[in-house]
């Protein structure tokens, strides 16, 4: 949204005030809103990205679904499938799902030490760089994910890393936002070595490196 007001206020001639020079910052906000609008009426960039980003996921899943559908017709006997299914009975029953926190309060508190973790307490996030505020959306998007598979936060604020891990695997995500108050913010993250991933969780993984932003699985560990 910022980048596209700005667009429009450029195409317009239009300089934006400083915010001393607002005497009513709703009401310019709104105002903003509608020059948008105005500049371009259709879809918005985010609403585009985020289409693309459901298409994506949809084909993934759809292509996920039919590679084990055919895997489980290779299953050599009746037993086999059986001895499967007991298992993963057994596993649910010793890890049930983890649930999203069920009070408001507690997601909140949770998406704050996020943020604060990623970009420091210098500056509140609204005053970041587009591309930062993007970046830590993106994040935060993959966070929500891992905490619905049982990967728990540890998240490390001094060395701004942010870190979560599967205790019955042993493994480990890292991700750290490197320079996240200039325009050329860059994010670095860690994956596991060995470990397959869920499908959605490796699909928004997959949807920061075709945003061209910076992933790596084998370079030295971030410090904490």
């Amino acid at each position: 949204m910022r980048i596209e007001i700005d667009e429009a206020l450029a195409a317009s001639h239009i300089r934006p005030l400083e915010n001393g020079q607002k005497r009513d910052r709703i009401a310019y906000f709104a105002w903003m809103l509608g020059m948008m609008r105005t500049n371009n009426p259709g879809e918005t960039r985010l609403e585009r990205q985020m289409r693309d980003h459901t298409h994506r996921m949809r084909q993934r899943r759809d292509h996920f679904a039919a590679t084990r559908a055919a895997a489980e017709q290779q299953q050599p006997t009746a037993n086999t499938c059986q001895t499967g299914r007991h298992a993963i009975t057994e596993d649910l029953r010793h890890h049930p799902p983890l649930q999203r926190a069920r009070k408001a309060s507690d997601r909140g508190m949770a998406a704050k030490a996020l943020v604060l973790t990623l970009i420091g307490t210098s500056q509140p996030l609204y005053a970041a760089p587009a591309r930062t505020q993007q970046l830590v959306g993106a994040i935060s998007t993959l966070g929500r994910m891992l905490a619905d598979q049982r990967w728990h936060s540890s998240h490390d604020a001094m060395a701004r890393v942010a870190r979560w891990s599967r205790p019955d695997t042993g493994g480990e995500i890292a991700i750290k936002i490197r320079d996240p108050y200039s325009d050329v913010a860059q994010v670095i993250v860690q994956l596991p070595r060995l470990i397959q991933l869920p499908p959605d969780i490796e699909e928004q993984i997959c949807f920061l490196q075709q945003t061209q932003w910076q992933v790596s699985a084998d370079q030295k560990p971030l410090e904490r």
